[in-house]
């Protein structure tokens, strides 16, 4: 770090110098243009206007595989790059018709495929920052992760439930997902955004680890109706009852700790959650009778990491309560 006395030029103008070394890095010299940006804690962002002039060039990708789900693992890690626009080329992209090109772009929110040539297609991202709210997002996530709970119990007592409605949370989960880590990651390259979406920088962080939480959740309900929707004997009612609780627990500790993350709630509600969720009885099932299916520990495992995943929302909402001041026990 390096200090720098301020001038007064002009009569009216503050002036700071550069450090030779860091603008000779960049190429700077007088009468190049840079991107001053001022932040509420009180520091001062120096960018070149390079900077962000390489969020506007394509992110160019040729995935080996041809596999369309490789082709959205991909294009889902770029958009979440922050880039506006993601070019692909190669076997995969010849390989996929018009349909799963665009069920690629469906995959993310504010996406849609602008050019398509033979082997070569290019996304782009239509979203601007200041039309996104990441606690309406968040909320939205929210409530998909407690309706895929709400799946996954339905899953354990109803032989007959669809698989179908799990699949369209989980998707909808990633969408929610992907847009907050976008909008995260965007911020870190570009202070502007955080002004676009009226956040700080802190509590941008707190709604990108909760976001992530959340969609960890939904796979793990996501699993439990797979697993579930598989088996060929009923589950024991005792058992059956225990799983339901334990899916419960899971979404009452979400509800309380978005309820502090996102409603201002106290930290004590958040200990609370943390409390609850260490008294899970994690070895119950290793109590089972010898002859007990082996899927019943694959759903109360992925139960119990929900649970522990809203914990893990407790954590990130007890340091936004002690961080704004909400000590109230």
């Amino acid at each position: 770090m390096e200090t720098r006395k301020i001038q007064i030029a002009g009569g009216t103008t503050y002036t700071v110098s550069l450090p030779k070394e860091w603008a000779s890095d960049h190429d700077l010299e007088a009468g190049a243009r840079v991107r001053v940006h001022p932040y509420e804690d009180g520091s001062l962002l120096v960018q070149t206007a390079g900077h962000a002039e390489s969020e506007r060039d394509p992110l160019r990708l040729a995935p080996t595989d041809a596999s369309v789900e490789t082709l959205r693992r991909q294009v889902r890690a770029a958009y979440e790059t922050g880039r506006e626009a993601v070019e692909v080329t190669g076997d995969a992209v010849a390989a996929a018709d018009q349909r799963a090109l665009r069920d690629v772009a469906a995959s993310l929110l504010g996406v849609d495929v602008v050019q398509r040539s033979g082997d070569r297609v290019r996304y782009r991202s239509l979203l601007d920052a200041s039309t996104v709210s990441l606690e309406q997002s968040l909320r939205q996530l929210q409530f998909v992760a407690d309706s895929a709970l709400g799946d996954a119990a339905s899953a354990l007592v109803d032989e007959d439930r669809s698989p179908h409605r799990i699949e369209e949370r989980a998707t909808e989960a990633g969408r929610l997902a992907a847009l907050v880590g976008r909008q995260f990651v965007r911020s870190l390259d570009d202070p502007a955004v955080l002004d676009d979406l009226g956040v700080e920088r802190t509590t941008l962080f707190d709604y990108h680890a909760a976001a992530t939480e959340l969609e960890r959740i939904v796979e793990h309900a996501t699993t439990v109706v797979t697993v579930a929707g598989r088996r060929r004997t009923p589950v024991p009612e005792d058992v059956a009852e225990t799983l339901v609780s334990t899916a419960d627990d899971a979404r009452d500790g979400i509800e309380r700790s978005m309820s502090v993350l996102l409603d201002g709630g106290t930290a004590a509600t958040a200990c609370d959650v943390l409390d609850d969720c260490e008294r899970v009885d994690v070895a119950q099932f290793d109590r089972l009778d010898d002859d007990a299916p082996a899927w019943l520990g694959v759903v109360f495992r992925s139960l119990v990491d929900a649970v522990e995943a809203s914990g893990a929302i407790a954590a990130v909402a007890l340091r936004a309560a002690l961080r704004d001041g909400e000590y109230d026990q």
